[in-house]
């Protein structure tokens, strides 16, 4: 997928990865809603400290909106992103201007549109012919009609239960835990590949050395720290995640059945290299007895 224009921006990985200062503030968030179509809806509110104290460049908001779009699911993040934009306590920053304008025409599209809500007697109007496509909302009745009411938060006149901090919080126990899970299963993928890895094996020496080798390997894989440490914990991390009640709306729960299917992954491919390694061993003791009975007896030269 083509992302915004300057090389150095990827997506980042986890929330620690973001602008800390943004991600404090709280200004830009993703809280878990849909509007009318099914799409994930960024609420972004201008004023306040963040914007006045320039403390947000634009490279910073789009790496941010880069990863807010990453989290719902494939489905969902193919729709491209709603952002609502909140003018009524300040005008539009130019870092935003920029970030969003550096977003809008990325394929697939990470923005599908941009609503901009202003007060009824503001002046603020867009100009028709700037680079950016926004949809000037001048009343919550209005905006209530493009996206539900139960799918705003406070702000808005909505019932939808936020928790910015408590949505940090979350994000900072999942995504460690989803992070170990992959780096576990490629592990165990590349461990699989090496036991079927052939060589020729002339000798029922180089047999006995392939199989304490093949031994040894399989030792080290069971008692990597991040697996065992997985196997035994990860359960435990996910019912926490269950429990905590930091998340409302689709993205929580999407979020914790894919780490759900994440950890099942690593139990069944820890399953799936101990099959493969008894088959393996069996096949080389096997070869182990054949190989001595070609070689015959060991042949004790006189002195």
């Amino acid at each position: 997928p083509e992302g915004p224009g300057d090389p150095e921006l990827r997506v980042p990985g986890q929330v620690l990865d973001v602008s800390p200062i943004l991600l404090q503030l709280g200004t830009v968030i993703l809280p878990g809603t849909r509007d009318h179509s099914g799409r994930a809806v960024v609420q972004v509110c201008m004023g306040g400290p963040v914007w006045a104290r320039e403390h947000a460049s634009s490279a910073e908001l789009t790496r941010l909106l880069m990863y807010l779009h990453s989290i719902p699911r494939k489905e969902v993040q193919d729709l491209g992103l709603v952002i609502l934009v909140d003018a009524r306590k300040g005008p539009v920053a130019p870092a935003l201007s920029q970030a969003l304008k550096a977003l809008q025409n990325t394929v697939p599209p990470i923005i599908h549109s941009i609503l901009l809500l202003v007060d009824k007697e503001s002046t603020l109007r867009p100009d028709k012919d700037a680079a950016i496509q926004w949809e000037v909302v001048s009343s919550l009745k209005a905006l209530h009609k493009l996206i539900d009411s139960s799918q705003l938060t406070a702000e808005f006149d909505g019932s939808f239960p936020y928790s910015h901090s408590d949505w940090v919080c979350f994000r900072k126990k999942l995504e460690p835990f989803t992070a170990n899970c992959k780096q576990a299963i490629v592990f165990l993928q590349n461990s699989v590949c090496s036991l079927n890895t052939h060589r020729a094996l002339g000798t029922a020496q180089e047999v006995t050395e392939l199989i304490y080798m093949h031994r040894a390997m399989m030792k080290c894989v069971l008692e990597d720290t991040l697996l065992v440490n997985l196997r035994l914990e990860g359960g435990a991390v996910l019912a926490r995640l269950r429990r905590d009640e930091l998340i409302a709306g689709e993205d929580g729960w999407d979020a914790i059945e894919a780490a759900t299917r994440l950890y099942e992954q690593v139990d069944e491919e820890v399953h799936r290299l101990v099959l493969s390694s008894n088959r393996c061993l069996q096949q080389l003791e096997g070869l182990q007895e054949l190989r001595r009975h070609q070689e015959g007896p060991v042949q004790v030269s006189a002195a």
